[in-house]
């Protein structure tokens, strides 16, 4: 699944790159006393997608206490415990991470290395772990002072703490095509790289250019001198209230504050016309065109093929102020587009949430004309609690059978209308859904997976009535 940024503290972007730290560091450097005076210095991020807070002990005193999973806007370089005592150094300092402030619900443990240099303590992963998942959690050191700050130069360090991809790709233009530029494993931070002439950072599912986790043009985000780490950190495939993938992009230089905060909701395309190539465009409120050049668009909104699911695109919330949205062929160049639907979403879209725009078919088969109609889902919903059984969302996008569609699903029957949607938590393996009109019947197979929502689409005739064509897709 699929974040486009919302910038915040530009004010500090401008003192950051005016600092003379970013310059580097001329003797002699300031750096913690090495006698222990002052102690260690060490930031803590919280990139647990399930954990809107943690507390942090090292060796059994307290960090930090209910943590946010967004950072505090004031410098995150720490020198002490909670009690204000120093942050002794040592080769293998216990971690302790617990959900709650008593320490009682422990996420993860780990031995870390603790110096005088700045560093980073990431903890990423999910810390309840639910079958069939596998065990995520874990403890990533980064030593922010490895690489030197460079005046002339864009360095940034990549740091992939999506625990539901093994890895990620990263391309510096403007789209996800081509060899990626570079490719980061679970767990692991790539060193400071230096950006020359870029179009712009896309990231996505490694292998899968289309499964695009988040991307932003350049522009002046990136300019000369900026030293930061991109901690990618989420869900690709949120379960219940998750935090979705996005990255946080931090400063590796004191104030040690983070200079972006990427917040996102994700919207796909079912294109549940008969026979029409769609394209879902998107305008916000200040724009006085239709945005056909939003950031991997091309990619995954356009020119969607009948009867087909598009991938999902990220998009931030400050767009879904009252944007419309269209439904279009491209046969035709811009602006001369060929508008069938114009609509307004129904209600707000939220951040960490994923959502289905559906062109929804009016036209019964074998009639003339083309009516469409549109229709909008939420798509993150959890699974059943028992690791045995899927969930199922089934949606009748279907205009040509106005009695109504019967529907049996593990013995379970109801008569869905166009645009009803049902929900059945069915036993994880190959099921079927019998739909029948009348005297016509058709049995449909699929596959339940644990841990893994399901939609299945009644789609419109394409060549004779009574043979219920389905989509699906995992949500």
């Amino acid at each position: 699944m699929q974040k486009i940024l919302r910038a915040a503290l530009l004010p500090l972007l401008a003192f950051v790159l005016t600092s003379p730290i970013f310059l580097g560091c001329s003797a002699p450097c300031n750096y913690p006393d090495q006698l222990g005076t002052h102690g260690a210095v060490v930031r803590i991020l919280n990139a647990m997608p399930d954990m809107p807070v943690i507390t942090v002990f090292v060796n059994g005193k307290v960090f930090v206490q209910n943590y946010s999973y967004d950072p505090p806007t004031t410098d995150l370089y720490l020198m002490t415990y909670k009690d204000g005592t120093p942050l002794l150094t040592g080769d293998s300092e216990l971690f302790v991470v617990t959900s709650d402030a008593a320490g009682k619900d422990t996420l993860v443990t780990g031995k870390i290395l603790i110096n005088f240099n700045r560093q980073t303590i990431i903890v990423m992963g999910r810390g309840h772990i639910k079958a069939p998942m596998k065990k995520t959690a874990l403890i990533l050191r980064l030593d922010d002072q490895a690489d030197q700050p460079n005046s002339t130069q864009t360095l940034i360090r990549f740091v992939n703490a999506v625990p539901d991809l093994d890895s990620l790709d990263i391309y510096f233009k403007g789209d996800a095509t081509g060899i990626p530029d570079a490719t980061l494993h679970y767990g692991k931070a790539y060193p400071h790289l230096a950006l020359m002439n870029i179009q712009g950072i896309t990231v996505t599912e490694a292998g899968h250019p289309n499964n695009i986790i988040f991307s932003f043009p350049k522009g002046s985000l990136f300019p000369p001198g900026i030293y930061v780490t991109a901690i990618i950190r989420g869900e690709s495939k949120p379960l219940g209230n998750d935090f979705t993938a996005a990255p946080l992009v931090i400063s590796d230089i004191v104030p040690g504050v983070y200079l972006y905060s990427f917040k996102t909701f994700y919207i796909r395309f079912v294109n549940a016309s008969r026979s029409l190539r769609l394209s879902l465009l998107i305008k916000g409120t200040q724009d006085s065109f239709l945005r056909g050049d939003y950031p991997n668009q091309e990619n995954t909104l356009d020119n969607v093929s009948p009867d087909t699911v598009s991938g999902y695109l990220p998009l931030t919330p400050t767009t879904n102020a009252n944007s419309i949205f269209w439904y279009s062929n491209k046969n035709l160049p811009f602006p001369n587009k060929d508008t069938i639907l114009r609509f307004q979403a129904p209600f707000t879209f939220v951040e960490d949430h994923e959502y289905s725009i559906i062109a929804v078919e009016k036209t019964k088969f074998g009639d003339t004309g083309r009516a469409l109609d549109d229709m909008v889902l939420i798509d993150t919903m959890s699974n059943p609690a028992s690791a045995n059984f899927g969930r199922i969302r089934l949606v009748n996008l279907s205009p040509d059978h106005p009695s109504g569609i019967t529907v049996t699903v593990n013995g379970q029957t109801d008569t869905m209308n166009q645009k009803d949607v049902l929900f059945f938590d069915m036993p994880v393996g190959s099921q079927t859904i019998t739909l029948k009109d009348g005297s016509a019947t058709n049995i449909q197979s699929f596959t339940v997976l644990p841990a893994t929502p399901i939609s299945v689409y009644i789609m419109p005739e394409i060549t004779t009535v009574a043979k219920f064509p389905i989509a699906t897709s995992l949500d």
